[in-house]
């Protein structure tokens, strides 16, 4: 959309003014004055209506799929395809704006120059925006660099930029959006979890064990003859029918059959973290270590949130299954009217027997709790992370139902503005550097600051 207006109203006001003057009192010098202004008008209009159609800004990023923190640069290359030259032309994104700045002595990679191939490229030169050149000469193009910096957690849609040119006098302005979209997926931060004990896949060593083990339904050891004590729910009818005697299906054993992590996205328990993060930023980091640790293991893990829709990915294993992960949690925001503890409610009746049940939230209240006891009772392993803001002591109501889930074999951990995420029995790992906050179980599994 292109949208030209007048900036200085000097020169047509003039000619104005002459035109009025030369229809009231006559003259041939009245008349020469404005046909003059008014041819110069006409050429400046001309002119930036010439400019503005041969103006082409592309830009994009070197890498599309980034990290919560980590920076990325931009490359923008604004060409003049026309004849004309342009006096003065500006360029900004306003989306993305708030995160460029310029880098550091030193930032990138040594003096600023690209190496490759033994020939080191031209300096790039890096600017901020809005930025503006003076001068832009016909058939030519000038290249720059943004750093962008501070990236969150999100999926942005950049582009197109918002170019205003003028005519040589800057009597008229034209602001038109030029350049192409595309988008930038910022994942959640993965933290090292050296604290936090996750239910083993399987039983290691030859010792007896209370863990019973379960059917993976979802994997077929093999097909076997019947044999007394065999359940009929097992017999396969087709492959009996075809060998005149009882086949029945035997499947894989497992102990842990999935991890599922809740997310809370419900719009009034999202609170602000040390940072500049929101809790959902943090509930985000969260799932996604546990997700990558459970991966690690070998073990099913899946994600549940409702926030402006229903978020749900089923339980799997590998890494398309993480990378899927990653992509939901980074579109993940806080829009939900649902509470946490109604969507527990209504998901668990989906959840196979022996899961382990993750639930990440700011809020704990006593529907929750209910539905986690519901849950303990029924033989889920069940876990509560407790993300609080700030420094202040919980409510005594919020203290209570805590002690009371700790009684009932949930295992709550309770973060906290300025801890450092770590999730590990025994040795203390070594502190990460940009680490935010630590998740530790230390008895009675309640995050002290260190």
């Amino acid at each position: 959309m292109r949208r030209i207006s007048v900036r200085d109203y000097l020169v047509p006001g003039t000619a104005l003014a002459c035109l009025g003057g030369a229809l009231l009192g006559g003259g041939a010098y009245a008349y020469y004055a404005f046909y003059c202004l008014a041819g110069v008008v006409a050429l400046s209009a001309i002119w930036l209506r010439s400019i503005a159609g041969s103006l082409r800004l592309t830009y994009t990023a070197e890498r599309l799929r980034l990290t919560a923190g980590e920076a990325s640069v931009l490359e923008l290359r604004l060409a003049n395809d026309g004849f004309l030259p342009v006096p003065w032309v500006q360029f900004n994104d306003p989306t993305l704006a708030r995160w460029i700045r310029l880098p550091l002595p030193g930032e990138l990679s040594g003096d600023g120059r690209h190496r490759g191939r033994g020939w080191p490229a031209p300096t790039r030169t890096f600017i901020r925006l809005p930025h503006q050149f003076w001068w832009l000469g016909p058939l030519s193009s000038r290249l720059c660099y943004c750093l962008a910096t501070r990236l969150a957690r999100g999926h942005y849609r950049l582009g197109p930029m918002t170019v205003e040119t003028r005519d040589p006098l800057g009597i008229f302005t034209c602001r038109q959006q030029v350049g192409s979209r595309f988008a930038v997926t910022v994942y959640p931060a993965i933290r090292p979890l050296p604290g936090l004990s996750l239910p083993a896949g399987q039983s290691f060593g030859a010792f007896r064990t209370r863990q019973r083990a379960r059917e993976d339904l979802s994997s077929l050891a093999q097909i076997r003859p019947f044999r007394p004590g065999d359940s009929p729910k097992l017999i396969h009818w087709k492959v009996s029918a075809r060998r005149r005697e009882l086949h029945v299906r035997e499947y894989e054993r497992t102990t842990t059959v999935q991890l599922m992590l809740f997310v809370d996205l419900f719009q009034q328990a999202e609170r602000q973290v040390a940072g500049g993060m929101t809790s959902t930023d943090l509930a985000a980091e969260i799932a996604a270590s546990l997700a990558y640790h459970a991966w690690e293991r070998g073990h099913e893990f899946g994600l549940v949130g409702h926030g402006d829709r229903r978020h749900w990915l089923a339980p799997g294993k590998g890494a398309a299954r993480f990378q899927h992960l990653l992509e939901t949690l980074a579109r993940m925001q806080a829009e939900g009217q649902v509470p946490l503890g109604e969507v527990l409610r209504r998901e668990s009746r989906q959840l196979l027997p022996g899961s382990t049940v993750v639930a990440v939230t700011p809020c704990l209240d006593l529907a929750l709790a209910e539905t986690l006891r519901r849950l303990r009772a029924r033989r889920f392993t069940v876990m509560l992370i407790w993300i609080r803001a700030g420094d202040q002591d919980a409510a005594p109501e919020e203290q209570a139902l805590a002690l009371h889930l700790r009684g009932q074999g949930v295992r709550v951990y309770e973060l906290r503005d300025g801890d450092a995420l770590s999730v590990g029995a025994g040795s203390e790992p070594a502190p990460t550097a940009g680490m935010r906050s630590r998740l530790s179980s230390r008895p009675p599994e309640v995050l002290a600051r260190t």
